[in-house]
């Protein structure tokens, strides 16, 4: 109860108001039925590669399937693996995902600008109509969405703390493992990556140096020299 108290007082949501969001938002995921094409093809591919043990070659209806990187493809046929195959199951990952953006949104404000606008910063995404729409469908939008923003916000935090600081260079590198992972993903963010924004940063030599490493081939963009 002190606990509950003590939240509430420093604008931060308690448990149970994380568990009831949470409880609102996988509700729907198990009684709607597969939308097509996307839902069905996303939870298909996943079903044929557990099926045949290759989860090298995605395959769709017996075709080759490489219009989209694996990483959903493996998620989706270790829930199959673990929770067998349902409608759930083929959503869990992409949904899951969507519903994490909502606790990093409130974390990543609530360092910055405090408790009370984290709160009105996760009441205006938790009601997003788009967010919640395309959030609670199997698409790779969920997953591209959560590992973008946590890399995003990671560099924002770094950008935020004092230049060549310690807490500077455990940001940076903290916004390195999601965006792989996002590429992963979907390919669309493979032709932009958020670390590429270090082009804007205070031109500190570490961000200049983490942006190459992290962007191959940067250093010869006339926006980071």
């Amino acid at each position: 109860m002190s606990g509950e108290v003590e939240a509430g007082a420093t604008g931060r949501p308690g448990w149970a108001a994380w568990v009831l969001l949470a409880l609102a938002w996988f509700a729907t995921v198990p009684v709607r039925p597969l939308l097509d094409p996307d839902e069905g093809r996303y939870a298909e591919i996943p079903r044929e590669m557990l099926a045949s043990g290759d989860w090298v070659t995605p395959r769709f209806d017996g075709l080759l399937y490489f219009e989209k990187p694996p990483l959903q493809y493996w998620a989706t046929a270790i829930a199959y693996e673990v929770f067998g195959v349902s409608e759930w199951s083929s959503r869990l990952w992409s949904v899951g995902l969507a519903f994490a953006c909502l606790p990093l949104t409130f974390a990543w404000v609530a360092r910055l600008y405090g408790g009370a606008a984290a709160r009105l910063a996760l009441t205006a995404l938790a009601v997003s109509p788009y967010f919640l729409i395309v959030g609670h469908i199997n698409l790779l939008d969920g997953a591209l969405t959560f590992f973008l923003t946590a890399t995003v916000l990671a560099f924002t935090l770094a950008q935020t703390s004092p230049p060549r600081s310690p807490a500077e260079r455990r940001w940076m590198l903290s916004a390195t493992p999601p965006s792989p992972d996002s590429s992963s993903s979907t390919s669309t963010s493979r032709a932009f990556s958020p670390r590429c924004t270090s082009a804007w940063s205070r031109g500190g030599t570490f961000c200049h140096c983490c942006s190459s490493a992290c962007c191959p081939g940067s250093s010869r963009w006339p926006a980071l020299r």
